[in-house]
């Protein structure tokens, strides 16, 4: 499944992360990057996080032992990329010290 390049932002993109066992998130925090033919990847400035007391700009909701976040993103078009996919990297904190780092890249279908 891949996202379709738009002339408007994309927004809201979801990610899930299996939680082990029974530990349950405390904090996450999301970075992004985009690919595009041209020259590779542009690591974007700026991270999106969360926290399970609230506040911030992303969503979550468990399903099972799985977090979805519903994270905030918007993309300009630049006419001189051909952008591949938007990879979201996710770092979440669980409340027994754990952390887990999760790559997701979402391929963008071109028109």
């Amino acid at each position: 499944m891949g996202l379709s390049m738009l002339k408007k932002p994309a927004v809201g993109l979801s990610v899930s992360v299996p939680l082990p066992g029974s530990a349950a998130a405390i904090t996450a925090e999301f970075r992004y990057e985009l690919e595009y033919v041209e020259n590779g990847k542009l690591v974007l400035d700026g991270v999106a996080r969360w926290s399970a007391g609230g506040g911030g700009n992303v969503q979550a909701q468990l399903f099972s032992n799985c977090l979805s976040f519903q994270v905030p993103l918007n993309v300009r078009l630049r006419p001189l990329h051909r952008y591949t996919s938007i990879n979201v990297i996710a770092s979440v904190v669980s409340d027994n010290g754990s952390s887990k780092r999760v790559y997701e890249p979402l391929p963008i279908m071109q028109p």
